[in-house]
């Protein structure tokens, strides 16, 4: 009898953060809108200071979601530059976190043409290609340019997504490892509910066999109880199998 006792969920979804200068609000729903396809596909969240709920603590939400972001969008034009919340602030703490070595992409998007070469982010990639701003008429459409964008970022989410995988499984293995262990220890008091299930052909002494991958966990015998209900007197024999790649439990029982 095999049991799936565990599965692994699906990475989250990456928040993307947007710092921005309300007079730039248009440009950023347009943004928003380009980007759109990777919420769909669960690849990204997306954060503004417009999904603060009323009556939350509005420096406190920001301060939050900028520590948390992995991804940190600075939408750069001369409103930008201007905002002494936008530079002195936000964009001060997301430097903080790309200095220190924190796993977080800080990307300036040139909205408008502006004199940003002395900014703190000036040394970093700008986006779109070339740092040809948005609303530049090299682009065909402004539409073209948040497409471009929307493309890299999907680079950048992936690159995330992969970057984080090791930790991520190992992060899954351990607690894998530790609810299997819990498991093992309760064997005996488990075993009873599975009495209509058992349907056995192995006899006990080749209850060891296993496939290329499986780790043995646990393999032990029952003392065989009478009728009290704890588990069925007709089991003497279970094993308990573990495979990290499926991370899937196996428990087999014999009579």
């Amino acid at each position: 009898m095999d049991i799936n006792a565990l599965e692994v969920k699906k990475q989250k979804s990456i928040e993307v953060f947007c710092c921005y200068a309300h007079k730039d609000e248009s440009l950023l729903v347009k943004l928003k809108n380009h980007l759109m396809p990777l919420q769909h596909e669960r690849l990204i969240t997306v954060w503004t200071d417009m999904d603060i709920s009323a009556g939350a603590v509005r420096k406190e939400e920001i301060h939050r979601h900028l520590n948390t972001a992995r991804v940190i969008l600075l939408l750069v034009s001369p409103d930008f530059v201007a905002d002494e919340d936008c530079c002195a602030v936000e964009v001060s703490q997301a430097m903080q976190r790309h200095e220190h070595g924190e796993e977080v992409r800080v990307i300036p998007i040139i909205l408008r043409h502006v004199a940003w070469d002395g900014m703190p982010f000036a040394k970093l990639q700008a986006l779109p290609k070339d740092g040809v701003p948005v609303t530049d008429k090299r682009w065909g459409s402004q539409d073209e340019a948040f497409r471009s964008i929307s493309e890299e970022i999907r680079d950048v989410v992936k690159s995330l997504h992969i970057g984080s995988g090791q930790q991520g499984n190992e992060t899954n293995t351990s607690l894998f490892d530790a609810c299997l262990s819990s498991l093992i220890k309760s064997a005996p008091n488990w075993l009873g509910p599975f009495r209509e299930q058992v349907s056995l052909t192995e006899p006990a002494q080749r209850m060891g066999s296993r496939s290329k991958g499986d780790d043995i966990a646990s393999e032990g015998t029952t003392p065989g109880q009478g009728s009290d209900g704890s588990y069925p007197s007709q089991v003497s024999h279970y094993y308990i199998a573990l495979d990290k790649d499926k991370k899937t439990v196996t428990v087999r029982l014999d009579n």
